[in-house]
């Protein structure tokens, strides 16, 4: 029996930024499907799935979203990063470029991101020795010139695949408690979710609906505290349109 989504005390949001054709999309349903699918579709826009992990006896949600690597999302990559609670940064260690460009990745993060966003550097792909062109000393660097957490993975060996969701979550959980110890509570409202239709899904931004997808851009059913409000972000197609009912992040 499967994960009920609608119960947990966290909600985590996780964005993978990275060019195209680094491994994203495989990265992410390795680790919420355990599958592993070469002939996979380039993401259009952007998608999200859901998993439930246990966090020191907590039960966290973390709401991982996939973005499209082409340079036409720079334009509402703000969005999304104001809103999140940690980043991958992902290259292909076979592609010099996907790794040179992590700079720029960088640099646009640090325009719109929380003070506190968790950043993790992702070398992908590390299964492919015998093509490999950054080295691994070369991926570490990077990251200690950011100060950010580094780590090789490999899809199809499944290599470091669950050690990097679990240390993303973990150090997004530190912060948390961190900052709330001065004000000697943690605030649930902040990181729970109370949009009861939540469920493995894939959703699309751009109107396409995968598998057993509930949630409706026009179902107010769940929103209970602004129903009469007159958010325009409702009943339009605003990047991170997908948090507003979960967290009302006001990203857009």
């Amino acid at each position: 029996m499967g994960t009920n989504l609608s119960n947990h005390d966290f909600l985590f949001k996780i964005i993978f930024i990275g060019d195209n054709g680094v491994g994203k999309t495989c990265l992410i349903t390795r680790y919420t499907d355990g599958t592993f699918d070469q002939n996979y579709v380039l993401v259009q826009s952007v998608d999200f799935k859901n998993k439930i992990i246990n966090i020191n006896d907590k039960q966290v949600k973390l709401q991982i979203w996939d973005t499209c690597g082409h340079e036409r999302f720079y334009s509402i990559l703000k969005s999304y990063c104001r809103c999140s609670d940690g980043i991958f940064l992902v290259y292909d260690v076979t592609n010099a470029q996907s790794f040179e460009n992590i700079k720029k990745w960088i640099d646009s993060i640090k325009q719109c991101a929380k003070k506190d966003v968790v950043i993790t550097l992702i070398g992908n792909k590390c299964d492919l020795n015998n093509i490999k062109v950054i080295d691994t000393e070369t991926g570490q660097k990077l990251a200690d010139e950011y100060g950010i957490k580094f780590f090789e993975t490999s899809v199809k060996n499944s290599v470091n695949i669950e050690k990097i969701f679990t240390c993303i979550a973990q150090d997004i959980f530190s912060n948390l408690v961190s900052s709330s110890q001065s004000q000697n509570t943690i605030n649930y409202n902040n990181y729970n979710d109370s949009y009861t239709n939540s469920i493995n899904t894939t959703i699309s931004l751009n109107g396409n609906k995968n598998n057993n997808t509930t949630m409706n851009k026009n179902d107010n059913t769940n929103d209970n505290t602004n129903d009469n409000t007159n958010d325009t972000r409702k009943n339009s197609k605003y990047p991170c349109y997908p948090c507003y009912p979960l967290s009302r992040c006001g990203g857009c």
